[in-house]
């Protein structure tokens, strides 16, 4: 006999039983069931666990890799209502803590913009932030475009990072073109725990929303700061002028060396257009460094072509959870890290800092004290600022700066001051001045 047939099994007393379709679905108090398993009456008990139709009593630990051992899979519950769960004793979501901080990236909802406030920016070359954290870069020969925060975004999300070609490239002459891309880098303290680098390292999931105004096939890329390992992965915008939601899992990069302190740890690249010599193969650790693939859309080829994108988050494990927001005091805050400006009140002066003269020769040793540390030490810069030490003196400029990373010590020279040592010193914004404090980013 090479098989046995059925399609119930019955109690010997001729009620209940276990029924069995034509597809393989099992029911069990039903002779029609709708799933792999279906039961409508009983329980069914894992340890000493218990689910019944009505919900689950109590789990000790949902775990979206195992069912064994007193867990449950939840890799395809959707909603916890569903599952009908009354107890849950949950200690972490994608090997990442419950109470936050799942996300690497800072600023994913583009809500921060110190610099611009909204204001668009021309990208010709080299870096410019149109909104802290995220980059954009332009290295082609003829390429432009504006860069912005804008108000134009998914639902449950107020900020968007947006692109318009303002000189489009058509063709890439030149192979070594790096092209137009945007990028994130991730500072090695926030990326040392994924164990990149070691065979220990960790599966991790991107998501973003995105729209755009050329559809087709784009690339997100993901390296090191020594640009020697990289990994490209290809996604699909659809539809024109649609938002839509992204979501990327790589496997851990097991070689190379990969930052895990102050310095650069990991970068992330958004191509929207590169030339040869930047184009490698996708869904593979390289030992070079790749923005897209041969099938990139060379969007920057498009007049007045648009990009947006928001709602960015990277994480371990391999389930995008739905974004991590942070209070807007706290994400700030992360921003300061990298850089930190200080604005006018809009008054004829505003004073910040204090110090004292300290020469006969227009020099003042001025500084403050930072309430968030910076990654390394920063550079003041002044923008329509100027000195006084008893009366208005003329433009500060930095002489020497004795700064480190939790307060600024700098010494300053203003003209037309009053040249007495020990004088009280202050910096005087205009009405449009600012301070920064630079040097800081990655």
């Amino acid at each position: 006999m090479s098989d046995i047939r059925f399609n119930r099994w019955l109690h010997q007393s001729g009620t209940g039983g276990v029924y069995q379709d034509s597809s393989g679905r099992v029911g069990i108090g039903t002779s029609v069931p709708t799933s792999a398993l279906d039961v409508q009456s009983g329980t069914i008990k894992i340890g000493s666990n218990t689910l019944s139709s009505t919900g689950v009593s109590t789990f000790t630990t949902v775990n979206a890799n195992s069912v064994i051992s007193n867990s449950v899979s939840a890799t395809s519950i959707v909603g916890v209502v569903t599952a009908g769960i009354t107890t849950a004793y949950i200690t972490s979501i994608n090997d990442g803590p419950l109470s936050g901080s799942r996300n690497r990236i800072i600023n994913g909802d583009c809500r921060i913009d110190q610099r611009n406030s909204g204001a668009s920016v021309t990208a010709s070359s080299g870096y410019m932030y149109p909104v802290d954290r995220l980059r954009s870069f332009v290295a082609t020969t003829n390429a432009r475009w504006s860069v912005q925060r804008s108000g134009d975004a998914p639902v449950g999300f107020t900020s968007s990072f947006l692109a318009t070609v303002t000189t489009q490239q058509t063709t890439f002459p030149n192979a070594g073109d790096l092209g137009v891309i945007l990028e994130q880098p991730i500072e090695g303290f926030n990326i040392s725990d994924l164990e990149y680098g070691s065979s220990s390292a960790k599966i991790l999931t991107l998501s973003f929303w995105v729209k755009s105004s050329v559809t087709g096939t784009y690339c997100v890329s993901f390296g090191n700061s020594l640009d020697n390992r990289s990994r490209i992965v290809e996604y699909t915008i659809n539809s024109a002028n649609t938002w839509e939601y992204e979501t990327i899992t790589i496997p851990g990069d097991v070689s190379g060396t990969w930052e895990k302190r102050n310095l650069n740890g990991m970068n992330i690249f958004w191509c929207l257009g590169t030339g040869s010599t930047y184009q490698g193969t996708g869904n593979t650790w390289n030992s070079s460094l790749f923005f897209g693939t041969s099938n990139q859309t060379q969007w920057i080829s498009n007049a007045s072509a648009t990009f947006f994108l928001t709602g960015i988050q990277l994480e371990s494990g391999t389930v995008a959870s739905a974004f991590e927001r942070r209070l807007y005091g706290q994400e700030l805050s992360l921003c300061h890290r990298y850089y930190r400006r200080y604005n006018s009140t809009g008054t004829t002066y505003t004073a910040f800092g204090v110090g004292l003269t300290a020469s006969s020769t227009a020099v003042s040793r001025w500084g403050f004290n930072l309430d968030i540390p910076m990654r390394t030490t920063p550079v003041p810069a002044f923008t329509n600022c100027v000195g006084w030490n008893g009366n208005v003196g003329g433009a500060v400029s930095l002489n020497v700066n004795f700064s480190s990373t939790n307060f600024i010590d700098a010494d300053l020279t203003t003209s037309a001051i009053v040249n007495t040592v020990g004088l009280v010193f202050k910096v005087l914004m205009l009405s449009n001045g600012f301070i920064e404090l630079t040097g800081c980013e990655l």
